[in-house]
C-alpha cells in the first residue's frame, strides 16, 4: 500500500510525466460524503509537463490564480498557494 507521498509522485508521473520531490504538505480538505481526502503539497518537479490525461495546462501567477473555475474542494487551498507564485 503506497503512502501519500508515493501516491503524489505516481499520479504526477502518470498524468504529466513529471518527477516530483515532495517538500511540504500544506493542508487537506476532507469530504466524507464522497469518501475523498484532497491534499495540497509544495514540491519541486523535474521534466517538462506532457499531457497524458488532461487537455490543457497553464502557469498561474497571483493575478491569474482566481481566474479559473476551481472545484469546490480546491478553493480553500488558493490562499495557501499565493506566497509561492510570482508575478510575470
Amino acid at each position: 500500500h503506497e503512502n501519500e507521498e508515493e501516491a503524489l509522485k505516481r499520479e504526477l508521473w502518470e498524468e504529466l510525466g513529471l518527477i516530483l520531490t515532495p517538500l511540504q504538505r500544506m493542508g487537506e480538505v476532507l469530504r466524507p460524503e464522497r469518501n475523498l481526502r484532497l491534499s495540497v503539497w509544495r514540491c519541486t518537479a523535474q521534466g517538462t509537463p506532457v499531457l497524458h490525461e488532461h487537455s490543457q495546462i497553464c502557469w498561474l501567477n497571483p493575478s491569474t490564480l482566481y481566474s479559473l473555475n476551481w472545484s469546490e474542494p480546491d478553493r480553500p487551498f488558493l490562499p495557501l498557494l499565493l506566497p509561492f507564485l510570482e508575478e510575470p
